[in-house]
Order: structure tokens, then C-alpha cells, then sequence
């Protein structure tokens, strides 16, 4: 079980459900289902097939299980899935960056989106749109690493921005959107140094 943590925040926020629980006993050449293995499969995979592949399961039985598992949820469309909306129960978010399950805090909110939360955590949200700025002001080199500037972005503190040594469009000066020019500030430092170098 690789979601442990969010696995019992579900169990906690459905009373109905306990550890150990089976929701699919064993028929045939069917296997037993607990509900971890359950809960375990859906996070793992953002769509079914992946989910009752793992569990060794057909489509329709799963969806059954789901249904009968957790009679309150209904799936809107626009994207929402079994996955989001279990861990959206739970205070937690698949973000659509980096793929990893995350709190509900890290992520901005998006009142177009179906949660009510954008799609992408924060950082990963900074770091599309500083591709976006930069690209847009010609800063990234071709030749540049992205994947270094993605980490960078990626790695930086919760309390922190991302911020441009010698800014992108800076009074007097230009500079490049790479590696070597990215620091971490706190928010205050950040719009006291503005585009200043």
C-alpha cells in the first residue's frame, strides 16, 4: 500500500467503512476485496481500467463495488473521477503537474474548476506560469536544461516564490530564464526587490 496516510483519512471521513473491511468476497476464480486494496487501487490510477486491472476485476464489477462502497458519490463529468473525489473527500488532490497526491492547501484556488481548486499545485503552477512569462518574453534559452528549472521550482519552500536574480524584464537589464538565475525568496523580499537588479 503505497497511501497509507490518505487511505485512513478516507476511512475516518466515511464511518461506514473499517480497516479490514471486505467489500468483494471471493466467487469463482474472483478474488477477495478488502477495503484497502480497494481504496489502494482507485488512488493509484486517475482511471478505472488501471484500477480493476490491479485488483484482478472486471469494469463492471468494480463499478459496482464502487456504487455499493460509496452510495453519496456521484460523478458530475467535466473530468471528475473516482480518484479526485475520494481524495478531495480526504483534504487531499491529484495535481495534474507532477502527478503526486497532495493536501488541498497546496493547491489555488479556481472557482471555473469542478473542486474549486486549479488543477495544478502550487508549485507546479508557478512553474507552468513562468514558462509561460518566459517563453512569452523569449527568456529560455533553447539550449537550457528545463527539467533543472522545473526542480528548482518544484523544491521551493512552501514560504518562499521563486524569484529571477537578474529579472526577466528588469529596468536596465534582461535576463535569462535558467537555472543559475533563480533564487528563493520569502513574499515580502520578493515585491520589495520588484524587477530591480
Amino acid at each position: 500500500m503505497r497511501h497509507n496516510l490518505v487511505i485512513e483519512n478516507i476511512l475516518t471521513n466515511f464511518p461506514n467503512l473499517e480497516q479490514g473491511m471486505v467489500v468483494k468476497s471471493a466467487h469463482g476464480n474472483s478474488p477477495e476485496i478488502k477495503i484497502e486494496e480497494l481504496l489502494d487501487a482507485i488512488i493509484s490510477h486517475d482511471n478505472l481500467k488501471g484500477s480493476y486491472t490491479q485488483l484482478g476485476i472486471g469494469q463492471q464489477t468494480l463499478n459496482r463495488i464502487l456504487k455499493r462502497t460509496f452510495p453519496n458519490i456521484k460523478l458530475q463529468g467535466g473530468g471528475q473521477t473516482w480518484c479526485n473525489q475520494l481524495l478531495l473527500l480526504s483534504d487531499y488532490k491529484l495535481c495534474g503537474g507532477c502527478q503526486n497526491i497532495k493536501l488541498k492547501t497546496q493547491f489555488c484556488r479556481d472557482k471555473y474548476a469542478p473542486s474549486g481548486l486549479h488543477i495544478r499545485c502550487r508549485p507546479c503552477k508557478n512553474y507552468k506560469d513562468s514558462l509561460y512569462r518566459a517563453n512569452k518574453l523569449k527568456a529560455t534559452p533553447p539550449w537550457v536544461d528545463t527539467n533543472k528549472i522545473k526542480e528548482k521550482y518544484l523544491n521551493c519552500p512552501d514560504d518562499h516564490e521563486v524569484d529571477h536574480i537578474v529579472p526577466l524584464k528588469g529596468k536596465n537589464v534582461r535576463g535569462l530564464h535558467v537555472p543559475w538565475n533563480l533564487q528563493y525568496l520569502t513574499p515580502s523580499e520578493n515585491r520589495k526587490k520588484s524587477n530591480k537588479y
